[in-house]
């Protein structure tokens, strides 16, 4: 405890059943100061008590990481377009022989029908995605996943299914849309 006062037994059942509860994976987040530096993906395998003679004054938790590598905290990139623009991004990620996969988020201007157009010039990606009503909101998931505010939007042949993402390096994007794109992402 920051306090450095003893656990309680009541206090040591609560952060087990925090720490152990959940069996799947979760993240965890590593600071320096106030800031988070790291994330790791990680499930908690066992929590065993500190103890100093009778007392316990700390907890020992030990957890895997379903990762090779830590990752950064969440990068958040937005952009409003009036027709078309540039943005580079900058994936700073040490792994350099796979892609990151954003959560892309647009929300398109006041036009219908202005095409929505995401060409990453450093991989020659291109994706589209056409006939947007006015103040539509689509979400290309970096699970691979499109979805529209729209209910029971079906976007058939309106979209590429060409998902956005990161090679390692600057990344040159040209944008062609009327509306605010968020790029959400870690490296």
């Amino acid at each position: 405890k920051y306090d450095g006062s003893d656990f309680t037994l009541g206090e040591c059942r609560e952060a087990y059943k925090w720490l152990t509860g959940n069996p799947e994976a979760s993240w965890m987040d590593l600071y320096i100061g106030d800031e988070v530096k790291y994330r790791l993906l990680c499930t908690i395998q066992d929590v065993k008590p500190q103890k100093m003679d009778a007392r316990t004054v700390g907890l020992n938790i030990y957890c895997e990481s379903l990762s090779p590598w830590a990752y950064s905290p969440m990068q958040t990139i937005t952009k409003s377009f009036d027709g078309g623009g540039s943005i580079d991004i900058n994936n700073e990620s040490d792994d350099m022989y796979s892609f990151v996969y954003p959560k892309v988020t647009y929300k398109n201007g006041t036009t219908p029908d202005f095409p929505l157009s995401i060409n990453n010039t450093t991989t020659g990606d291109k994706t589209e995605v056409n006939y947007l009503v006015a103040n539509e909101v689509v979400v290309l998931d970096s699970n691979q996943l499109i979805t529209s505010d729209v209910p029971n939007k079906i976007f058939g042949n309106t979209f590429n299914f060409v998902w956005p993402r990161l090679k390692p390096g600057i990344n040159n994007f040209k944008i062609t849309g009327r509306g605010e794109l968020t790029f959400e992402y870690y490296y």
